[in-house]
């Protein structure tokens, strides 16, 4: 009798940590709403439209696509669709800016060189993750920086003058279901999705926030036009 309790007590906990991380990895995440126009650049510095897009893990999927202007400050919601799992992602774009518009990691060492041939853009992993311009014919590295940011993916402007990074910080889920999840082991991340547009000639950075609170994000930058 002792040995049939325990395992229908262990049933019991196993099918009510299901159900939690169940719930917490498919709706219930506290969206906040982010500023439709932010810090504006110049056209010449930064020319044109970015569209990116954002995918929330779970069991259902979440998906945004976003345009960003820095010429006007715009960042605009464009698309939002539910995927019911990841075997339907039907109105997910297979391509994106190539050839770093989406990194899975910095250890490989990504690069993309500006439209004009003369810079390359690149990042690498020594620890931390580090993004770095150089000069294609010296080699010499002219801007660098280390962020507390992971960098998700990175594309030039059309004219060369700018470099745009999407990139996320990220915190742990802390609610009573999410700590559930944590202590079995599945921690939830909760992710703020940025753009940084890094101007080439005076290495300052335009800061863009996408979306916050974005459960297990994936991001791209699609395309620069």
């Amino acid at each position: 009798m002792r040995i049939y309790s325990n395992v229908r007590n262990c049933g019991v906990v196993f099918s009510a940590l299901s159900l939690a991380l169940t719930f917490v990895l498919t709706g219930c995440s506290d969206y906040r709403p982010v500023k439709p126009v932010q810090d504006i650049l110049s056209g010449e510095v930064a020319p044109g439209v970015l569209l990116l897009d954002v995918l929330e893990g779970g069991q259902s999927e979440r998906y945004w696509q976003y345009e960003v202007q820095p010429a006007t400050g715009a960042v605009r919601l464009v698309k939002e669709e539910l995927f019911p799992d990841y075997r339907h992602r039907e109105g997910m774009p297979q391509a994106f800016q190539k050839p770093a518009g989406a990194i899975t990691t910095c250890a490989t060492n990504p690069q993309a060189n500006s439209p004009n041939g003369q810079y390359v853009a690149a990042c690498k992993d020594k620890g931390s993750e580090e993004f770095y311009l150089a000069d294609n014919n010296s080699a010499k590295v002219f801007y660098q920086r280390k962020s507390n940011k992971e960098i998700r993916g990175f594309a030039w402007a059309p004219n060369s003058n700018s470099v745009a990074i999407v990139c996320m910080t990220g915190r742990l889920g802390l609610s009573p279901l999410e700590l559930l999840a944590l202590v079995s082991g599945h921690p939830v991340p909760h992710d703020t999705i940025f753009l940084d547009v890094v101007d080439v000639r005076t290495g300052k950075v335009t800061e863009y926030v996408l979306r916050r609170n974005v459960i297990s994000a994936f991001t791209r930058i699609l395309h620069w036009e």
